[in-house]
């Protein structure tokens, strides 16, 4: 809910600026707060190799 539903939106218009050359597409990590810590959002960071940098909520630890 929230904001959360943009965020797979938002990451594919993503462009990591370089030095030189064509911006990345594709960041190393992402940093957000707990509220963008759901399944489908670490799911999708997994399946494109990019390091989530999101703490879980209580309710969602092991």
């Amino acid at each position: 809910a929230g904001d959360s539903s943009m965020f797979l939106p938002l990451l594919q218009h993503l462009r990591v600026g370089r030095d030189v050359g064509r911006p990345r597409t594709c960041p190393d990590a992402v940093r957000a707060d707990k509220a963008y810590s759901s399944r489908a959002i670490r799911g999708h960071l997994r399946s494109r190799a990019i390091k989530a940098v999101i703490p879980e909520p209580d309710d969602q630890k092991k």
